[in-house]
């Protein structure tokens, strides 16, 4: 058979607090028959409390798994099942060890549970187990003393337990270990979970950290009158990184200091209190700035050269090719050479080509080419037809000569073909096309006015009969076209700022957005 030995049998609810637990400590062996201990293990042990030493009631029951370690267990009764009885009376306490009867005899509760049954405000007659006179006596340090009813005692000088030494107002930690708030298990000297709050609405707060080397780092405090701030410091003391409230008015300031004799990285974000935020970058080489209360080129600065061609955005490019030849020409506008450029947005093509034309003149026979560049690869521009020509009277013979024909198109964004393109007068006459070279350079803009060079076949032949000469432009056709190109540039300007407004506009816009009405974050 097994049995128990009672060794501890303990209350600890609280008769000065109305809610406190109901429950009570019990402690005790676990043996054979023979008094031999219960190898360690779990056991499934059921505790009932009875009216009766013998036979009666069962009053309250709960069943628990103890753990059993040298052959004691320990357990808190009336975690399960609420300890809800009145303690007016004797009870008796019953073990059952698994599926065995309960073990005998039962141990009456002794007087510690019963005080459970203590109302609030109830007059305390014993302490401890003691009735007679008692007398409250101070130890080291301590103090008590009597007014009126009430019993102060105070601690005074040097308060030293196991945990805390305490001397006039300064309380340090004895053992080496960790302070957890809130937290179980603590992970570094100081843990606490929830919000710390340093200072109040009368005194600002901070937090002091200190390098190891003597300076401190100081996050919160108070900033002159506009609030709190962050700086962070080296071991020599000097501060290298500053979070504070922005000097000139509301908003903020942040800086990464290059040393003491540099500013390094600054972000004010109300710019001498302009509402508009300034960047700037500094070092030993170079600096940079970025200011959204300016506009245009004014608004960013940055070093010479900054910029690498690849990351411009829409910059101009070219595209060419070539073809040795030679390639004989027919009397239809054919192509000899073409070039594809994608263009990253709408703009100018600048389409210039080069090629050598051999003619075997025979006498007798006028003789001559036509080329030029154009986007149809058998048609050319009104402008386009340019020629070299042999009238019929010049001497037969092998005659060269070189082209440059060259053109300006508007384009929109994507890709563009350019040819260039050419034909010969008639069928008889040889004429044969050597190292042709076609070249397009994109722009993405104008800044003056642009006549595109139109598609579409050339309508004049200029050796088909006596064409009257057009006149030279005047002066005042000369100032007209000044004019024009500078209201043209004047226009993109204006159409360039009223873009940067409306990013501007937008981006302000979603700021406010993130900010809130009332600039909280």
């Amino acid at each position: 058979m097994k049995r128990i030995t009672i060794i501890l049998l303990l209350c600890l609810a609280s008769a000065a607090v109305a809610q406190a637990p109901r429950t009570m400590n019990f402690q005790g062996t676990l043996a054979d028959g023979g008094g031999t201990t219960l190898p360690d293990a779990s056991y499934n042990l059921t505790f009932r409390l009875w009216d009766a030493d013998v036979g009666g009631s069962i009053l309250w029951t709960e069943a628990r798994v103890v753990t059993v370690d040298a052959g004691i267990f320990t357990v808190v009764l009336g975690e399960t099942t609420p300890l809800l009885l009145p303690f007016d009376q004797p009870y008796w306490l019953g073990v059952q060890v698994g599926g065995d009867a309960e073990l005998s005899p039962r141990s009456p509760l002794t007087a510690m549970p019963y005080a459970m049954n203590v109302a609030d405000g109830a007059v305390v007659q014993s302490l401890n187990g003691r009735v007679d006179d008692l007398s409250i006596v101070g130890g080291a340090n301590i103090t008590v003393n009597t007014v009126g009813n009430d019993i102060i005692i105070n601690g005074t000088g040097a308060l030293t337990d196991a945990d805390w030494n305490v001397v006039g107002n300064d309380m340090t930690s004895i053992p080496v270990g960790n302070v957890g708030i809130g937290a179980a298990v603590p992970i570094s000297k100081l843990q606490v979970v929830g919000d710390v709050t340093a200072g109040d609405d009368a005194t600002a707060g901070g937090f002091l950290a200190e390098t190891g080397f003597g300076p401190q780092s100081i996050i919160g405090g108070a900033y002159f009158s506009a609030g709190s701030e962050i700086q962070l410091r080296e071991e020599t003391g000097f501060t290298h990184l500053y979070a504070q409230p922005d000097f000139d008015g509301t908003g903020g300031f942040f800086q990464v200091t290059a040393g003491p004799a540099g500013q390094g990285f600054v972000v004010d974000g109300n710019y001498n209190s302009t509402g508009s935020a300034r960047i700037s970058m500094s070092g030993a080489s170079s600096g940079a700035f970025f200011r959204t209360d300016l506009a245009g080129n004014d608004a960013v600065v940055l070093p010479v050269d900054a910029v690498y061609a690849n990351e411009i955005l829409d910059e101009p490019g070219v595209a060419s090719n070539l073809a040795t030849g030679p390639i004989k020409l027919s009397t239809s506008y054919g192509a000899l050479v073409s070039q594809t450029i994608v263009c990253p947005t709408a703009g100018y093509v600048y389409v210039q080509a080069t090629a050598e034309v051999d003619i075997l003149h025979t006498n007798g026979t006028s003789s001559f080419s036509t080329m030029g560049v154009s986007e149809n690869a058998t048609t050319l521009p009104s402008n386009q037809d340019q020629s070299f020509y042999l009238p019929s009277n010049a001497v037969s013979g092998t005659y060269l000569t070189s082209h440059s024909p060259s053109g300006m198109f508007e384009v929109t964004a994507g890709a563009h073909t350019f040819y260039l393109v050419a034909r010969s007068s008639n069928a008889s006459v040889d004429i044969d096309i050597w190292d042709m070279q076609l070249n397009c350079i994109f722009f993405p803009t104008a800044y003056g006015g642009v006549t595109s060079t139109k598609s579409g076949q050339a309508d004049v032949d200029q050796f088909s009969g006596k064409i009257a000469p057009a006149p030279a432009p005047s002066a005042a056709d000369l100032a007209a076209e000044r004019a024009d190109s500078e209201a043209f540039a004047r226009d993109r300007v204006d159409r360039e700022l009223a873009a940067m407004r409306r990013q501007l506009e937008q981006l302000q816009s979603e700021v406010d957005q993130m900010n809130g009405a009332d600039g909280s974050r």
